[in-house]
């Protein structure tokens, strides 16, 4: 029986060359923190690694046991906790205090992706316990550390759940594997890929082959060799086309961006295929009534907004329930939740919204007597229209209580800004150092969603994307996308109250009842996490207002700021260590790429100190890399 008390699961790994060379199967490392009292489970805290280290998507390990207990015992240091007061640790193998007896209750499908799933199951109970639940994990990959992954485990599943009931658990292909693909070939992020689809005007107008789908949809290991093969075929085919026979080709973009975008429309229309084909036989194999069954979507493919709303709209679910924490991030909240949900004949949890990270308080006393701050006012004692004035002059900085999980800004580390002004867009873009063509993302009052948005439903996570209505698309030139679409997240005042507050004066005042959101981060970097990181940008990209933990700062002297760069993170990774340690391990100089492939593609046979078999790790790199 489970005591009552603090419990803990981590995501990241302790190995001395994943510390060197940050290659650790584990990418989007986090840890949770979780308070255990009768049947009620409590997410006390979740920590992302990458807020700390400030490397994005942190796959950096622990050198040795010592420094993650040190690490440990830091971070709970502000609970008045230490490691030794955990009942339980889960995750991570040195640090596990019991036998983890679960990694094979289903010998076929992958931890990882039972994980996701549970993750996105278990977050609010009353639903998981309410509800008919269709529950699909999509990955672009899994971790080895509690399995040697070869051709018999399942890279993804999905689970069918019927009034907190798991009925059955099967194995699922998932296009991340194409995006990965995608990814590793262009050097661009997901969301990028996701934004050049609809960037263009560029249109498909070939015959790609359709046999692709019967390799696509072999749903075991080998799906990671036939997705990188079939993203190959389709590379090649695209360069192979003249320019003037790409349909609608767009002057606006390069050629390159042009070829990209149809690479991406077609790995676009292949993915939605392979989904439809899957559900379509979940549905007739388990007699599914889809009006009154929840689809819920995990992994990294369910950042996928466009996709998430495909499959409400085409196969019309009771509703869409995914956690904010989707991808990897959230693997460590996934793990929590199953070994509770194993170990307990009932569960109670309810992570009612994303503001689960790390809060700060630190400076704003030191603020006041700062050279680049004229006055601080608390939010509360003045008029929000006063703020509101401040959004539509420029975009403020909005840093407000804890953080959130997830890899989105959710109106806790955003940047506000103005939706009724045609240049919004251009000025975030150019603020974060973004391509011109990307889009930015609307914060919606949730009561109107409806009343601006076609065929809408909650999103307060980010996770969908829905057509602005006709009459209302002059009114929000800055957030529609190429396609008259924008991904949107709502909002309630129980969920953020000072923010929707001042959307709501913003609607008083404009009759628009959302704002512009966008993550605050510069261009490289993961969200900002601290008051610290957060001047050091506002006054790096001339913003005049930021609002910090409930009160409004008016910045000056942004000339006299002495930073070009963003503000080095406070960091538990010793880096000074870790760089001497790279010289050892690393004496034939292989750069950061050749090394991120050599853990990608396992080549551990080989040594990075043997001079012979550097020679065979570039070789088998470069036939990699040529291959995509």
């Amino acid at each position: 029986m489970m005591k009552d008390g603090y419990y803990m699961s981590g995501y990241f790994d302790i190995d001395k060359l994943g510390a060197v060379f940050a290659n650790s199967s584990r990418h989007d490392q986090s840890m949770s923190l979780w308070k255990k009292e009768g049947d009620s489970i409590r997410l006390v805290r979740c920590w992302e690694f990458e807020r700390f280290s400030g490397e994005k998507q942190h796959c950096r390990s622990f050198i040795n046991l010592n420094h993650a207990l040190d690490t440990i015992n830091n971070m709970l240091f502000e609970y008045g906790l230490c490691f030794d007061d955990i009942q339980e640790f889960w995750g991570v193998p040195e640090l596990q205090k019991n036998n983890y007896p679960h990694v094979e209750d289903h010998s076929s499908i992958a931890f990882h992706s039972l994980c996701h799933v549970y993750s996105a199951l278990l977050f609010s109970t009353s639903t998981f316990k309410n509800n008919t639940i269709l529950s699909i994990s999509l990955g672009g990959g899994v971790d080895d550390t509690f399995e040697n992954i070869q051709d018999n485990k399942y890279y993804n599943c999905g689970s069918l759940s019927i009034n907190g009931k798991v009925l059955s658990i099967f194995p699922m292909s998932s296009p991340g594997l194409l995006w990965e693909a995608a990814k590793l070939s262009s050097g661009l992020r997901e969301g990028t890929l996701m934004a050049l689809i609809d960037a263009t005007n560029c249109g498909i107008n070939y015959n790609y082959n359709n046999n692709y789908m019967e390799d696509l949809n072999i749903m075991n290991l080998k799906t990671s060799k036939y997705a990188f093969d079939v993203f190959s075929k389709i590379k090649q085919e695209v360069y192979l086309l003249n320019i003037h026979e790409i349909d609608g080709y767009d002057d606006r973009f390069t050629e390159h961006e042009n070829r990209w975008s149809l690479i991406m429309k077609i790995i676009d229309n292949l993915s939605m295929k392979m989904l439809y084909s899957q559900i379509d036989k979940i549905i007739d194999c388990n007699n599914i009534d889809t009006t009154t069954t929840v689809l819920s979507v995990s992994g990294g493919y369910a950042l996928n907004c466009p996709s998430n709303t495909k499959l409400m709209k085409k196969y019309h679910f009771k509703s869409f329930y995914a956690p904010p924490y989707v991808s990897d991030s959230g693997q460590s909240i996934g793990i929590g939740l199953y070994e509770f949900f194993m170990n307990l004949s009932n569960i109670n949890v309810e992570l009612e919204d994303a503001y689960w990270g790390f809060s700060d308080n630190s400076i704003l006393e030191t603020i006041s007597s700062s050279e680049f701050s004229n006055y601080i006012d608390n939010i509360t004692t003045i008029d929000y229209q006063i703020i509101v004035n401040d959004i539509l002059t420029y975009p403020i900085v909005w840093f407000n209580g804890n953080a959130e999980i997830g890899p989105r800004a959710l109106g806790s580390r955003s940047i506000l800004a103005n939706p009724c002004n045609k240049e919004t867009a251009d000025i975030l873009n150019e603020i974060k150092g973004r391509q011109w063509w990307r889009p930015v993302a609307p914060i919606i009052l949730v009561e109107d969603v409806n009343d601006w948005f076609e065929d809408a439903y909650p999103s307060p996570f980010m996770l969908s994307v829905f057509n602005i209505k006709k009459s209302r698309r002059n009114c929000v030139p800055a957030i529609l996308h190429i396609n008259e679409t924008s991904r949107i997240q709502t909002i309630s005042r129980k969920s953020n109250t000072s923010l929707y507050d001042i959307i709501r004066q913003f609607k008083e005042t404009t009759d628009v009842p959302m704002l512009c959101n966008t993550s605050l981060n510069d261009k490289g970097e993961p969200i900002i996490n601290t008051i610290g990181e957060m001047l050091n940008f506002a006054l790096r990209k001339n913003i005049t207002v930021v609002c910090i933990n409930g009160y409004r700062v008016q910045l000056k002297n942004h000339m006299n700021y002495p930073y070009e760069k963003p503000k080095k993170r406070f960091n538990y990774w010793n880096l000074n260590c870790i760089h001497f340690l790279r010289n050892k391990y690393n004496p034939y100089n292989l750069s950061d790429d050749e090394l991120f492939y050599y853990s990608y593609l396992k080549l551990y046979n080989y040594s990075l100190t043997d001079n012979y078999d550097v020679k065979i790790i570039k070789k088998m790199i470069q036939l990699f890399k040529n291959k995509l």
